[in-house]
């Protein structure tokens, strides 16, 4: 397994009276990298990101609880709604989950389980 990272990205969060209610995420897929060079020109190949083609990611949430999130990511083309666990503080918004690429049309042998997202954004 490899660790990656999107070096560009920006996050809305959307906020009534101190509580999140919604955000936008927008990740430049081209800014991946895993610190190995030939494994990042793979990763954002036509093989797996397809980062050319589909330069950004977009995840936009628009129901949000104490504890998940639910919106719709854009991602390599395919649009699809995904959910998963929200960590909401008064300072920080953070998640940590495993999401399948499958549905994105990404598919290889060493992702047959997934990807493990995480983030940890200060409010």
């Amino acid at each position: 397994s490899h660790r990656g990272s999107f070096n560009e990205w920006n996050a809305t969060l959307y906020e009534l009276n101190n509580s999140v209610t919604g955000a936008t995420v927008n990740i430049s897929m081209s800014s991946l990298t895993t610190g190995i060079q030939r494994l990042d020109q793979h990763l954002r190949s036509d093989a797996f990101f397809n980062a050319d083609e589909h330069p950004t990611a977009t995840f936009e949430a628009r129901n949000v609880s104490d504890g998940e999130a639910n919106g719709t990511l854009d991602m390599t083309g395919v649009r699809r709604t995904i959910e998963f666990p929200l960590n909401v503080s008064e300072n920080t918004v953070s998640s940590r989950f495993n999401m399948r690429l499958e549905p994105f049309n990404i598919s290889n042998p060493a992702i047959t389980g997934g990807a493990t997202i995480l983030f940890d954004l200060n409010r």
